[in-house]
């Protein structure tokens, strides 16, 4: 049994929310309801098409003028690049570490909410 620390989002006040669940394996990779071949069948058109956006998009940044190498952003997505190459499991998880912020328990004042 975990005690997990939440923000009820509906009415603004934390909530201590018990889990029965055991805790996710130590390694977070989920299994895969489908064989390989079936993922890749289901899922190849549409991951294709989202790589070519991507690749679109950064040859319209090398052909605008102006220069963005130095851009945080810029270096974010060189980075998310690099994570998605990289074979360890866990690349969604990554990811979105890479395009989020740290959590902060003052983040409702931070952000005027």
């Amino acid at each position: 049994m975990l005690l997990h620390k939440v923000v009820d989002p509906f009415h603004s006040t934390l909530l201590s929310v018990v889990s029965l669940l055991p805790p996710c394996p130590t390694n977070n990779v989920m299994p895969s309801p489908a064989d390989a071949t079936q993922l890749l069948d289901r899922h190849f058109l549409e991951v294709r098409a989202r790589l070519l956006e991507v690749a679109a998009t950064l040859d319209r940044l090398d052909r605008a003028e102006g220069e963005v190498t130095r851009d945080a952003r810029r270096e974010q997505i060189a980075t998310a690049i690099s994570i998605l190459a990289d074979a360890k499991p866990g690349r969604a998880e990554r990811l979105q570490r890479l395009f989020s912020r740290d959590y902060k328990a003052s983040w409702r004042a931070d952000m005027q909410v």
